[in-house]
Parts: structure tokens; sequence; C-alpha cells
């Protein structure tokens, strides 16, 4: 049994990191806000003649530690709204805290990390622990387990394998000539190096391959155009990253007229 002696209060209040940075540390009122709920946890565990640990695993233990909050903090920037005779009235306690509320929880960050090798923990026992073990109904996963090989790197790691500078990789993607991805909106791009990839990058162009501006002028169409076509894998692109002429080539074959006739 977990917490035979009910020291665990149902809600955690308490300091925590992602290990990034130093935890804050618990402020006056934090502090006394969990004292308190201790504090009740024991006087209405008597109250209703069950041990801490059972009274702390019910809805009148969870009832009872927001009170206790409330208590603590005041009704400055809002508090909860539940009616103290919640923290000894079990069914008015899940009507106020519980399922009888029948409320959605989801969980907007959700970690499903690799365990270290020997240990059994795997994804049951993450289902287990989420969705099964707490009131949790859907939950967004902000990260997977990958091989790093998989993994896609940052625009100064991909940069670095493919031989080329940060600001040509962020040109190749604001052009569409490779794909990039972001986590969220705003975050950091992020590139997958494919062998697809990498077969277009430190590539010695056949005499088919011209730089963009020869391109531009023996197909008769705009430079947009030619990217949209290499965007859409009509036209095919490689980026040289030696010799006097770096950069961009595109294979022109005669003057493949077909793929520009909306162009034109």
């Amino acid at each position: 049994m977990i917490d035979p002696e009910g020291k665990r209060l149902p809600i955690k209040l308490d300091t925590t990191s992602n290990g990034e940075f130093l935890p804050v540390p618990l402020s006056a009122a934090n502090l006394e806000a969990n004292r308190l709920a201790h504090e009740f946890a024991s006087r209405h565990s008597r109250k209703l003649g069950v041990n801490r640990r059972r009274f702390l695993v019910s809805a009148c233990g969870a009832a009872s530690t927001l009170l206790a909050f409330n208590q603590a903090h005041g009704t400055t920037g809002g508090f909860y709204d539940l009616p103290k005779e919640a923290a000894l009235d079990e069914q008015l306690a899940r009507a106020q805290v519980g399922p009888a509320r029948n409320e959605l929880i989801f969980d907007v960050q959700g970690h499903f990390i690799d365990t270290p090798k020997g240990n059994a923990k795997g994804h049951d026992v993450f289902i287990k622990d989420v969705f099964m073990d707490s009131d949790t109904d859907l939950m967004v996963l902000s990260f997977v387990p990958s091989t790093r090989q998989g993994e896609p790197l940052t625009i100064k790691a991909a940069a670095v394998q493919l031989g080329v500078a940060t600001s040509t990789i962020h040109r190749l993607i604001n052009d569409g000539i490779i794909a990039g991805e972001q986590l969220t909106p705003g975050a950091p791009w992020r590139i997958r190096l494919t062998d697809a990839l990498k077969a277009r990058f430190n590539a010695e162009p056949g005499e088919d391959y011209l730089p963009m501006r020869e391109a531009i002028k023996a197909l008769s169409v705009s430079r947009q155009t030619v990217l949209q076509r290499v965007k859409r894998g009509e036209l095919e692109a490689v980026h040289v990253t030696r010799g006097r002429q770096k950069g961009l080539r595109i294979k022109v074959l005669g003057r493949q007229t077909e793929l520009f006739e909306e162009a034109s």
C-alpha cells in the first residue's frame, strides 16, 4: 500500500522543476496552505471515524484540501467555490469535486519517455497511471520515444551535418526546398535528416543541373515558379557545398515547356 499513514495530500502544492531550472521555493502562503491541509485532514478524519489515508483518498479529502487552500490564500485572485460541509459530506463532496460533476479532464502536456534498460515499466504502466489511476480523460503527448537517428535536429546541428550555414537552412525552409518541423507554432525549426535529404547536399551536380539564374533563363519563368515546381517535386534540385559556385542547382532537361504551360 502506498502512503499507509496518509501523509500525502490528494492535491500537490509543492516546488517542481522540469530539470531546466531550479525550482522556485514555496511562498509563505503556500506553506501555510499545506500546513492547514494536513491539520484539516487529521481533524476531519477523526470526526468521520476513519484513518487519515482513507479520508485523504476520498472526495471529502480533496474538498478538505481545497478548503484549506482557500483559508490560507483568502479570496485574492480567486478561490475554490465549494461549501465547508463538503469536507465531511461524501455525497456533497462528490458533487463538488468528484466524478459526479461529469467534467472532462484534459491533460494538455504529457510525456511518454523511454525507461532505463531492465525497468519493467512500459506503455501499459503509463496508461494505468494516467487513465486508470486518475480522472484524466484525454492527454496531448508532447514527446514520444524515438531513436536518436530518427529525431529531428536543430537548425544548427543540421547545418553542421550538411556542411552549410544556418542561414542557408532557414532560406531553404522558407523557399519550400526542404521541410522543417515545429513542435508548436512559433517554436524553433527542426530538420529530419533523411537519406533523400542528405543526397541533395554535398552532391556533384551533373551537366543538366544549372544555377538558379541560368535555370530561370533557360526555362523563361520566374524564380518563384521554379521554386514552386521544386517544392511539388516536378523539378529536381541539389545544393552544392563545394567549389566556387556553391548554392542551389536546378535540373533542366531542355525547355521542359510542359511544366510551365500554366505559368506562361
